[in-house]
C-alpha cells in the first residue's frame, strides 16, 4: 500500500456527506467489521484516524450498498465484485439484497470467472 491509498476520516467525511462523529462511532460497531491496525489507526488524541483503502470501503459500506440498490451507482456490478473479493460483504449478504436477479447473476459470474 503506498502512502496516497491513506484516507483520515474527515477525508470521508467531506467526500461521503457523513458526519465525522458517525463515522467515528462506525470504528467500534461490531456491524461494520472494523480492525484497528489493519483497517485503521487512531493516531491519538485530538489527531486524525487513518484508514487503509478497505478500511475506507468498510466504513461506508452502508452507504454503498443503499446507492446499489437505489440504482444511484454507476459500476455495481463491479462496485460488488470488489467487496465480494476483499471480503467486505460475503455471498450470502449479496444474495440478501434487494437487487435485480440479474444483476446479482452478472456478479456471481464475474466472481466464478476470476476464482
Amino acid at each position: 500500500m503506498d502512502l496516497k491509498d491513506i484516507v483520515t476520516l474527515r477525508d470521508i467525511a467531506k467526500e461521503t456527506g457523513i458526519e465525522i462523529r458517525t463515522l467515528q462511532q462506525r470504528l467500534d460497531l461490531p456491524g461494520f467489521n472494523m480492525v484497528e491496525g489493519e483497517d485503521f489507526r487512531r493516531l491519538g488524541q485530538g489527531q486524525s484516524t487513518i484508514l487503509t483503502v478497505k478500511g475506507a470501503k468498510k466504513i461506508i459500506i452502508k452507504e454503498t450498498l443503499q446507492a446499489i440498490v437505489k440504482g444511484k451507482l454507476e459500476k455495481p456490478v463491479g462496485t460488488l465484485v470488489d467487496l465480494l473479493r476483499e471480503g467486505i460483504i460475503t455471498k450470502e449478504k449479496l444474495i440478501e439484497l434487494p437487487i435485480p436477479p440479474k444483476l446479482r447473476g452478472l456478479v456471481l459470474e464475474k466472481i466464478k470467472e476470476s476464482t
